[in-house]
């Protein structure tokens, strides 16, 4: 797969392109980079409706290229060396997304197909049934 990044793109554009093939993944831009294995401060969360190359260092369009099996860490340093971007992969579980810190090490792949294992279970959980105070 290859993304490209034109400066003059929203950050939603880039996150949809990516989500195209990785439907249980996202991935979310951030203005100062994360640690190894620890999470992205909220507070440095880029808005979607930005211009993506108001955060680029190198201001030229890029191309990203990558495939499944590409592990989380590799495409997060892609983003930054390439396109001097700081980003983090999201994986959906369930309801909520959640940072893949500890399991940056798995592909993409292995990534989404996690999510979408927890998507489907948690479809499978029963409703809570209504209840009615008694009096």
């Amino acid at each position: 797969m290859k993304i490209a990044i034109l400066p003059d793109q929203t950050i939603q554009l880039v996150q949809q392109a990516f989500q195209k093939s990785f439907p249980f993944l996202k991935i979310e831009f951030f203005t100062r980079a994360h640690g190894e294995g620890r999470p992205s401060e909220a507070k440095f969360l880029v808005p979607i409706h930005r211009r993506i190359g108001d955060y680029m260092k190198v201001n030229a369009p890029q191309e990203l290229a990558f495939d499944a099996q590409t592990k989380v860490m590799d495409l997060e340093k892609m983003f930054q060396l390439q396109c001097g971007l700081f980003v983090q992969v999201f994986r959906k579980s369930g309801r909520v997304w959640l940072e893949t810190t500890i399991t940056d090490d798995w592909t993409l792949e292995k990534q989404n197909q996690q999510g979408m294992e927890l998507e489907g279970s948690e479809r499978e959980k029963p409703e809570p049934p209504d209840y009615q105070e008694m009096d």
